[in-house]
C-alpha cells in the first residue's frame, strides 16, 4: 500500500488517495498528500476522518482541511481543537482553524491561549498573527504574561505585526 500511496501522489490521483483513506496503516499519509496537493474534491472523504479513533488520521485530515481552506468543517475542526484528549492532535486542528478564511476562528484561536499544551498555545498565537485581527492584542498580552518567559518571543512578535495593521 505504501508505494502506491507514494506514487499517487507523485502522480497527483486523487481517487487512489482517497481510497487510501480507508487504510488502517496508511490512511493519515494518504489525508496528509491530499492535504498537501489541495485536493478540494476529496473534503468530503476527510470530514469522517475527524472522528477516527487513530490520532494520527484526525490529526492528518484537520491538517489536510485547513490547507484547503475548507470552511464548510470548521464547527467539526473546532470541536476537536477544544476537545480532542490528544495535544498534538488539538494543536493540529487549531492550526486548521487558523488557516480557514472563516471569520469565526478568532474567537477559538483566542481560547486556545488557554490551553494547557504549548504546542497548541503556539499555534494559536501564529494563527492569531497571521489573522492580522488587532482586536486580539490585549488576548495576546494577557497570554504573554502566563508563558515561561523562554516561550514569551512568539508573542511579542505576533503583537508587533497586529500592532502594524
Amino acid at each position: 500500500m505504501y508505494v502506491r500511496v507514494q506514487q499517487a501522489k507523485r502522480d497527483g490521483d486523487v481517487e487512489t488517495l482517497v481510497e487510501a483513506l480507508q487504510d488502517d496503516v496508511e490512511g493519515h499519509l494518504a489525508a496528509r498528500y491530499l492535504g498537501d496537493l489541495r485536493a478540494v474534491a476529496a473534503i468530503p472523504a476527510l470530514m469522517p476522518l475527524l472522528n477516527s479513533g487513530d490520532p494520527h488520521q484526525r490529526a492528518s485530515s484537520a491538517r489536510a482541511l485547513g490547507l484547503m481552506d475548507a470552511s464548510i468543517s470548521c464547527s467539526r475542526l473546532s470541536e476537536v481543537a477544544r476537545t480532542d484528549a490528544v495535544p498534538w492532535v488539538r494543536a493540529c486542528a487549531t492550526e486548521a482553524v487558523g488557516r480557514l478564511s472563516d471569520h469565526g476562528r478568532v474567537d477559538l484561536l483566542v481560547e486556545a491561549l488557554d490551553d494547557k499544551d504549548i504546542r497548541v498555545r503556539r499555534v494559536a498565537v501564529v494563527g492569531l498573527m497571521n489573522a492580522g485581527r488587532p482586536e486580539s492584542i490585549p488576548a495576546l498580552r494577557e497570554a504573554r504574561k502566563r508563558e515561561h518567559v523562554y516561550s514569551r518571543r512568539i508573542y511579542s512578535k505576533a503583537i508587533r505585526r497586529l500592532n502594524r495593521h
